[in-house]
């Protein structure tokens, strides 16, 4: 958390481990929420009118009466999409493994910071 602090948003591919955070700056009313590269740590979230609510439990932020009939559809004909940020409730969704959510002004902005599919191994190595 403090290498996030000082050196910001430049040192979050260097983070290593398994984790999800959220830092808020009250001074410049910014929300950073960050879910490791590998989505071990789970982090779900909704966007209110007035306010975005995150949690590492989905039971926290879902709504338990308004079911995603898209996230049960494909779940139950394909076993479901590792990549959809949907979750079982309507209004919830999931920070993505390797996921950055920024909340400024009441504007949610979603990333990811680092993929599996983008990793370029070193090219030097040896047995």
């Amino acid at each position: 958390m403090a290498v996030l602090w000082h050196h910001g948003r430049a040192a979050i591919r260097q983070v290593l481990g398994d984790f999800s955070f959220v830092r808020w700056d009250p001074t410049l009313g910014h929300l950073l929420v960050l879910r490791d590269a590998l989505g071990v740590k789970p982090l779900f979230y909704v966007t209110l009118s007035h306010c975005t609510l995150v949690s590492d439990r989905l039971d926290c932020v879902g709504d338990e009466q308004r079911p995603d009939r898209e996230f049960i559809a494909d779940f139950l004909v394909a076993g479901g999409d590792p990549a959809s940020t949907h979750t079982i409730w309507a209004n919830a969704r999931r920070v993505p493994s390797g996921g950055l959510l920024e909340v400024k002004a009441g504007r949610v902005t979603q990333r990811i910071y680092w993929s599996a599919n983008e990793f370029e191994p070193c090219g030097r190595g040896d047995e």
